[in-house]
């Protein structure tokens, strides 16, 4: 039986990953426009954008399988690169261009929120515990 704390975590990430996707719905136009002014991506704009939405999902989609079910401390560690890298990201957009306040942004804060909430989840007792007895399929050596 996975602990509370995992449990915690897997619907905190699972509501991360499905907000991300709102918010990539929302800011849709500015992200193809951002791409567009280079010449050689005018025309492939919407397709890099749908493509690197479709792989960052699967990316959190593996690893939200191999935390939650596999109890993989691996990807726990990758996780938690992940969500530094966005806390950094996300502190120098706010340096260089300021919290715009719109709904986009908004939810780009609360998708931070609960990234950092599930990561936190992760060092609990219960969780910690959990992860450092089972052997995911990603921590298993090969021979």
């Amino acid at each position: 039986m996975r602990p509370r704390s995992i449990i915690l975590f897997e619907r905190l990430f699972l509501a991360m990953v499905v907000l991300g996707l709102v918010n990539t719905g929302l800011a849709w136009e500015t992200s193809v426009a951002r791409l567009a002014v280079h010449p050689a991506l005018r025309d492939v704009a919407p397709v890099l954008v749908l493509a690197a939405a479709v792989v960052s999902t699967l990316i959190y989609a593996l690893l939200w399988y191999l935390i939650a079910r596999r109890a993989s401390r691996v990807a726990k560690w990758i996780y938690l690169a992940l969500v530094a890298v966005s806390l950094l990201s996300f502190g120098q957009q706010l340096l260089r261009i300021g919290f715009r306040g719109d709904a986009a942004s908004l939810i780009a804060t609360l998708v931070l929120a609960l990234m950092i909430a599930s990561a936190v989840m992760l060092f609990r007792r219960d969780a910690a515990e959990w992860l450092g007895k089972r052997t995911g399929a990603a921590d298993r050596p090969t021979a």
